[in-house]
């Protein structure tokens, strides 16, 4: 493998679901990327951004129209937030 793809390899969690699996849904359910950035008031192509890197309003809209928990989807991505959140006292009571 690749120094290149080595370091990609790292930067992505195999649990979080792939791009195309996401997409793959949203045609399932008849929604597109579009179509949740306008029932948001989002800027175009601001939705898409959720499915390369960490977008967690576009993460929760996603998830939403597919009817899939976002930690379901994107596991890596919520517990290092959920994470985060414990380390400055955002979770569990603290504050």
């Amino acid at each position: 493998m690749a120094k290149n793809q080595e370091r990609t390899a790292e930067k992505f969690s195999f649990r979080d679901w792939p791009a195309e699996k996401v997409k793959g849904r949203l045609v399932e359910m008849g929604v597109t990327l579009r179509d949740i950035e306008r029932s948001a008031g989002a800027p175009m192509d601001s939705i898409r951004t959720a499915l390369v890197r960490g977008f967690p309003k576009g993460e929760i809209l996603i998830a939403e129209a597919i009817g899939v928990p976002k930690e379901q989807i994107w596991p890596s991505r919520w517990e290092k937030r959920r994470r985060m959140q414990e380390k400055k006292g955002l979770v569990n009571g603290g504050r």
